[in-house]
């Protein structure tokens, strides 16, 4: 009797382990995709930097107009997936983090200009990297070189299509890392 209710609880255990193992596997990013598609991701991720970026140039733009600069903000928010968020502070000595907000009034129409280069991504961790590259300011022809890491998250994401539904995964932009 009492080494029935020693092996029951072993197998209840055993059963607990093994489904949580499941579960955290099902959102790993190694466990759903193969090297080759990491890489392809990580490729993905780096031209969204790029973009952010560019749209940072384009805000600073003199020319830009303020309807435009709207929808260039609403393009940098879904690059990081929310609404409010801290980048670093790339004009000042301190490189403090500031928030977007912050950081495009501080730019707005003032002609900077902002290109990335050497990027470099670290191995994924369970859902997310660390990309590191460095980016130049440009002010008139003048220019500055910062290094700089940035996480990058990737994650599945449950989408409905009608009555169907999908699980897709979603590459954002993360914190910024001093």
């Amino acid at each position: 009797m009492r080494v029935s209710v020693y092996i029951l609880l072993f197998l209840m255990c055993s059963f607990y382990g093994f489904s949580q193992n499941v579960s955290n596997k099902s959102i790993s990013i190694k466990s759903n995709f193969s090297t080759e598609s990491i890489k392809a991701y990580q490729e993905s991720a780096n031209l969204k930097l790029d973009d952010f970026y560019s749209y940072l140039s384009l805000y600073s733009d003199a020319k830009t107009s303020n309807e435009f600069r709207l929808e260039i903000k609403q393009n940098i928010f879904r690059l990081f997936g929310k609404k409010s968020f801290e980048i670093v502070d790339f004009l000042s000595d301190e490189e403090k983090q500031i928030s977007i907000d912050d950081f495009l009034s501080k730019i707005e129409s003032k002609n900077y200009g902002f290109a990335t280069s050497h990027q470099f991504n670290s191995n994924v961790d369970f859902h997310s990297w660390e990309c590191s590259y460095q980016l130049k300011i440009y002010f008139g022809n003048d220019f500055e070189v910062k290094n700089v890491k940035q996480n990058i998250t990737f994650f599945p994401v449950e989408k409905a299509f009608g009555t169907n539904s999908k699980t897709v995964w979603n590459i954002y932009l993360g914190n910024f890392i001093n």
